[in-house]
């Protein structure tokens, strides 16, 4: 089955979720509602500047992701040698942390488990009997994918 993704676009705040890309993949794009340009890392949803994603040179846009990215992991950094003991009830419901997502992390497990190992004759059956209709299934296409 699939393993999807919570995202809030840091520009307007607009929720939804996405089929999660396998870890340490980088997805740029526009925001389906406000249309600001953002990154998705890890389960994070960074704020890019649009005016240099979509009319930069190349080198800007490089640079400019670059220290998106720098800004990012040093947070990260800081976060993990100095957490933040009296965070707001608010802030923890609307963090985006990929790292401390129960989903993620079982994803990430799964995919550690099944490395270097074929898919079992079970996984097929079971897909075959009980998961591959749900590709088709309208209500369940709306309820990941819809706003």
């Amino acid at each position: 089955m699939l393993s999807f993704v919570d995202v809030q676009c840091p520009h307007c705040g607009a929720r939804g979720k996405i089929v999660l890309p396998p870890l340490g993949t980088v997805l740029i794009g526009p925001c389906p509602q406000c249309k600001g340009m953002v990154a998705l890392f890890n389960g994070t949803t960074l704020p890019l500047d649009s005016k240099i994603i979509l009319e930069g040179t190349l080198e800007e846009k490089k640079k400019h992701i670059s220290e998106v990215f720098r800004t990012f992991i040093e947070e990260k950094v800081e976060e993990f040698f100095n957490p933040k003991e009296s965070r707001q009830p608010s802030e923890v419901e609307n963090a985006v942390d990929s790292f401390k997502s129960e989903h993620c992390v079982e994803e990430y497990t799964r995919k550690k488990a099944r490395k270097n190992r074929p898919i079992t004759r079970d996984e097929v059956l079971r897909f075959k009997n009980s998961e591959i209709d749900l590709l088709d299934n309208p209500e369940i296409f709306r309820k990941y994918f819809s706003n």
